[in-house]
């Protein structure tokens, strides 16, 4: 009944370490995961109301992506987590 949690953790777990405006994937999978999450708890009335938001979301994300390319991560930068973990004593 929760599997779909599973989806949500991925996507988050995309967006930390690629960066928030550079994980499209992983926004799509954490928007995916919701949508499942609610069909199993039988409140997919509220994904149908929702649904439009989730599109104008991916779209700013792509605009702002866009309009902001001095942020795009270069491939020597360690994953968020790491980085973390590195600064600690």
């Amino acid at each position: 009944r929760f599997w779909p949690l599973a989806l949500v953790i991925l996507g988050l777990e995309r967006i930390i370490t690629r960066g928030f405006l550079h994980a499209t994937g992983g926004h799509v999978l954490v928007l995916l995961g919701i949508a499942l999450q609610m069909d199993a708890f039988e409140r997919a009335y509220l994904w149908q109301k929702w649904w439009p938001l989730a599109i104008v979301w991916l779209g700013l994300l792509l605009t702002l992506r866009a309009l902001l390319p001095q942020l795009k991560p270069t491939k020597s930068q360690e994953p968020f987590c790491q980085d973390l973990n590195e600064r600690q004593p």
